[in-house]
């Protein structure tokens, strides 16, 4: 299964679909009081969210192992390949 980005900004924002499921992931390094800790949605086809929120003690996690968290609370596998993210 592929990861289809539509959005993506270095280390702050990343949004794609994977295995016909919605993805959302961002943060914010300087807005006081996430401590630049990853936020995910994750939805599925239908748009019922499978999981949201902070991402415990995600501040040092790259944008891939965030969306690694974000599969897993959305318990689906987590992909074989990684896009090559510009």
């Amino acid at each position: 299964m592929e990861i289809l980005v539509s959005s993506y900004e270095e280390d702050t924002h990343l949004e794609c679909t994977y295995l016909d499921c919605y993805f959302y992931l961002e943060r914010n390094t300087n807005d006081g009081y996430s401590f630049a800790n990853w936020y995910m949605i994750v939805k599925d086809e239908t748009g019922f969210t499978l999981c949201d929120g902070w991402i415990d003690d995600s501040s040092d996690l790259t944008v891939r192992e965030a969306f690694e968290s974000a599969c897993s609370g959305a318990m689906l596998k987590t992909p074989s390949k990684w896009p090559v993210l510009d």
